[in-house]
């Protein structure tokens, strides 16, 4: 038991003490994950954003700049109307990543 406590007290110390998140890091690791286009969803639908993820992966750029990009040419066509979607839309949708992040329906 003493064993562990000092195991347990050397880790706190040596690894956990002092460490800091790294705010920057996080928000540009989370604009690139492409689970972002489930903001997107309630726009474009699911398999469209499926296929939009699939291609920014393919081109090595964000959901959000792919998104952005096709918008701009009115290629991304709103699921309901069928109406091209406005890149100000697609901004708005994706305004707040963080949010995203936290549990329930993001409204």
């Amino acid at each position: 038991m003493q064993i562990m406590i000092g195991a347990v007290q050397a880790f706190t110390r040596k690894c956990v003490l002092d460490l800091q998140a790294n705010p920057e890091k996080a928000a540009a690791w989370l604009e690139k994950n492409p689970i972002l286009v489930t903001a997107l969803n309630p726009l474009i639908g699911y398999a469209e954003g499926a296929k939009l993820v699939k291609a920014a992966v393919e081109r090595g750029v964000t959901v959000r700049e792919l998104a952005v990009d096709l918008a701009g040419k009115g290629e991304l066509i709103h699921i309901h109307d069928g109406r091209p979607l406005d890149p100000e839309e697609i901004e708005a949708a994706l305004s707040d990543i963080r949010k995203l992040t936290e549990g329930g329906i993001v409204s």
